[in-house]
């Protein structure tokens, strides 16, 4: 009956620790179900260690733009100074026609044997409807001493290097401080615009 006797009270402390331990995980689980699920984090949030694990596509590697060359035929006297020859130079494009016209004409001025005075001014280049119209200077007809034949050598020399060169054009009108002229030292019709010749022999 001792035995029995002693053993009562170390009953009670096990079923009294199973009751705590009991009661303890019950607290525990009602807290947690009560508290408010925790949002997920956003981007704002992140350490700056912490970004999205994928990575950005590459970029397409940018694709080679080429500059379009223009081929020009410039109309120059050749060493006879009587006869209109052709020599071939090429450079970038100009986007527009009135652009390209006036790359030719630079050109042109600028070759030897061209057959335009040093100091020509040109104030205005447009073109329309298969026309270039090139709007000189009033000094233009005196720079032009030469005679009929410079005259034509001018005249056909930048006839010849605009319809050859620039597709946009076939025919040039000469103009003078923005009025058309008949002519200009009284050996050339440009009354109406002027298409390119046959024979480049004057």
């Amino acid at each position: 009956m001792a035995n029995r006797t002693n053993s009562f009270p170390l009953r009670v402390v096990l079923i009294a620790g199973v009751i705590v331990i009991v009661f303890g995980i019950m607290l525990v689980s009602i807290n947690r179900l009560g508290r408010p699920a925790e949002p997920p984090a956003v981007a704002d949030d992140l350490a700056p260690d912490e970004g999205p694990t994928t990575e950005p596509a590459p970029l397409l590697p940018a694709a080679d733009t080429v500059t379009p060359i223009m081929t020009l035929q410039l109309f120059v006297a050749d060493s006879s100074g009587r006869q209109l020859v052709t020599r071939i130079q090429r450079v970038d494009e100009p986007q527009t026609p009135a652009a390209q016209v006036a790359t030719a004409l630079e050109q042109l001025a600028a070759a030897f044997g061209s057959p335009m005075p040093p100091d020509v001014v040109i104030r205005e280049i447009w073109v329309a409807n298969g026309v270039a119209y090139l709007d000189f200077t009033q000094d233009l007809p005196t720079q032009l001493d030469g005679g009929s034949r410079a005259e034509l050598m001018f005249v056909y020399g930048i006839v010849g290097t605009l319809t050859s060169s620039v597709a946009a054009v076939g025919s040039v009108q000469f103009l003078v401080e923005g009025q058309p002229v008949d002519t200009l030292t009284g050996h050339t019709d440009l009354s109406v615009p002027v298409e390119p010749l046959s024979d480049w022999s004057f």
